[in-house]
């Protein structure tokens, strides 16, 4: 009997040590569970962010696009604005002149008056006129002769024109807001 004791306190020896070991393995099992759980879920966030960061991307990129077209098509239509009101400035400017009809008196004197005329345009030739900008838009600008008379038509400039006292016209830029006529011997602003 004394061996069957002995049998007894061995077997619940290995029962508890079974249990032990089922115990630490079960415990491991679900500690594998939940990290294999949590790196499936970092791989799922690293996609989403991978994704979303391509969307924001693209969605920079579209934004960049519509602001270039449309700070183009502001810019195009600015000069067209300001295009349009110099054209309506000198076509007043122009039925302003028409109103005023020759008498005969002044069609007798034509050829009397056309040769003052010239003599006046060389005149004004050598004088450095003070100008400001009616109108612009890059490479072209529409000028009024401030200390000109009250008949003095705008002046429609482009790079290369020759405008009296200033020289051969080197660039149209705007500042800012403002207009800039840079020629060889001065500015206009």
């Amino acid at each position: 009997m004394g061996e069957v004791a002995k049998l007894e306190g061995r077997l619940s020896t290995l029962e508890t040590m079974v249990k032990d070991g089922s115990s630490e393995t079960r415990a491991r099992v679900e500690a594998e569970k939940a990290e294999t759980h949590t790196l499936e879920k970092i791989a799922e966030l690293g996609a989403l962010v991978t994704r979303l960061t391509g969307q924001v991307k693209d969605l920079q990129d579209r934004v960049q696009t519509l602001s270039t077209g449309t700070d183009e098509k502001f810019a195009d239509l600015t000069r067209r604005i300001a295009l349009g009101e110099a054209n309506r400035s000198v076509a007043s400017a122009e039925n302003a002149n028409a109103s005023h009809p020759a008498t005969a008196e002044d069609n007798g004197s034509e050829s009397a008056s056309a040769g003052a005329d010239r003599a006046h345009i060389k005149v004004v030739a050598e004088v450095k006129r003070n100008y400001r900008i009616q109108a612009a838009s890059p490479g072209l600008a529409m000028l009024s002769v401030i200390d000109g008379s009250p008949d003095d038509r705008p002046i429609e400039v482009a790079i290369g024109t020759d405008l009296p006292g200033y020289g051969k016209v080197r660039s149209i830029e705007q500042h800012g807001e403002a207009w800039v006529v840079k020629a060889d011997r001065g500015s206009i602003q």
